[in-house]
């Protein structure tokens, strides 16, 4: 998978990186970002929280959508990290059927974290 050369949260990197490795491991192929958002100029017109200084999240197409192992590659994320462990019902990974074809979005919060060391 391929980066771009904005600024990605640290975090949401390792874990690109760890989903990316987990489908290749499993027979689903390389994932390919499609988009990475958002910008503090985003953030402002929004009128959102200024929270995103850096990117935070990713779209990626997942080439084996109608295949189970897509799903269980976001399974797979979730269990591994915690997206703020004081809001338990957001999640780090969640499968997206839109744009130019089924994707999995990633998201990471400051508060984002490995579940198990």
């Amino acid at each position: 998978m391929e980066y771009d050369t904005q600024v990605i949260w640290p975090l949401l990197k390792e874990i690109l990186r760890d989903a990316e490795e987990f489908a290749i491991d499993n027979g689903c192929g390389d994932l390919t970002i499609t988009s990475i958002f958002r910008t503090p100029e985003e953030d402002a017109e929004l009128h959102g929280s200024g929270i995103h200084c850096i990117f935070r999240a990713a779209d990626v197409r997942i080439p084996c959508w109608d295949d189970p192992k897509s799903l269980t590659l976001a399974r797979y994320i979730n269990a591994k990290y915690v997206y703020d462990s004081s809001r338990p019902t957001l999640l780090v990974a969640f499968m997206e059927p839109h744009g130019d074809g089924p994707h999995c979005h990633f998201q990471v919060s400051s508060f984002t974290k490995l579940r198990h060391k």
